[in-house]
């Protein structure tokens, strides 16, 4: 007891690293990625476990692994025309704006510099739910509108905005 009390610091920090620890395991049991909505953006959820599948390799996984980037699909919906992109391993929010924005570039048959097409991205990034990690598989959705009004301001910027964004080449 008197080894307890005369090392009381170590006892709680053992409890608190213990604490932590716990959480971190009782959340990993979780089977279904997180939903997050807003009003513009949407990261949908998809099954990380499929019970019923058989187990596979690790060769096999490895050659069904697809390095292609994100599939950006146009697609309408009851709140309008919309982009779609399903995220591979490696993607994030920025690399999935920049499908988008090029696919909505190509259907327009609009251009842009690269300066006017980074403040795109970070409009079209800033745009979706606050969440710094997507995972594979989820499927990404930016109404056609965001994009839009996106690409108009950024094709309107001033010779000095330019030179500002300039910076992040």
């Amino acid at each position: 007891m008197d080894k307890i009390k005369s090392n009381s610091r170590l006892v709680i920090l053992f409890l608190i690293v213990a604490g932590v620890a716990l959480l971190m395991f009782s959340s990993g049991e979780n089977n279904q990625l997180p939903v997050v909505t807003e009003e513009t953006a949407t990261i949908k959820p998809t099954d990380t476990q499929n019970q019923d599948s058989p187990e596979v390799s690790e060769p096999e996984k490895e050659a069904n692994q697809s390095e292609e980037p994100a599939a950006v699909t146009p697609s309408d919906s009851a709140s309008g025309f919309e982009f779609k992109a399903k995220v591979n391993k490696g993607d994030n929010q920025t690399v999935i704006a920049r499908q988008m924005i090029t696919e909505y570039l190509n259907k327009q048959s609009k251009t842009l510099s690269d300066e006017q097409r980074i403040y795109v991205e970070t409009v079209i990034v800033d745009s979706m739910p606050r969440n710094n990690v997507v995972y594979e598989g989820s499927e990404i959705v930016v109404a056609e509108s965001t994009i839009s009004s996106a690409v108009e301001n950024g094709a309107s910027l001033t010779v000095t905005q330019l030179a500002r964004w300039a910076t992040y080449l």
